[in-house]
C-alpha cells in the first residue's frame, strides 16, 4: 500500500481515539433530542418509541430505545432534555 496512505490512515486512527475519549468524558449535558415514535400500528404490541440525542458540545449521537433504554434511555451520562 502507499506509505502516504499509511500515514494518514494512522493520523486517522489517532483522531479519532482522541475524539472517542472526550466523548467519553462528556457529561451530555447540552444536547438536542428529537423523539420519534412508530404507533397505530394493527398489533398495539409492535409499537415502539425512541429518541435520539446529539450533544452540542462532542457532537456524540445517540438512540435510545424506550424498551430497550427504560432507565432514564439508557446511559447516565446523558441529561436528556425535555421538549
Amino acid at each position: 500500500m502507499n506509505k502516504e496512505i499509511l500515514k494518514l490512515q494512522k493520523q486517522i486512527t489517532t483522531i479519532q481515539s482522541k475524539i472517542a475519549a472526550i466523548q467519553n468524558s462528556c457529561q451530555h449535558e447540552n444536547n438536542v433530542a428529537e423523539y420519534g415514535a412508530n404507533t397505530g400500528n394493527y398489533d398495539p404490541s409492535s409499537d415502539c418509541y425512541w429518541v435520539f440525542v446529539k450533544c452540542l458540545d462532542c457532537d456524540e449521537r445517540m438512540r435510545f430505545d424506550s424498551i430497550k433504554h427504560s432507565d432514564l434511555y439508557g446511559d447516565k451520562r446523558w441529561k436528556i432534555k425535555n421538549k
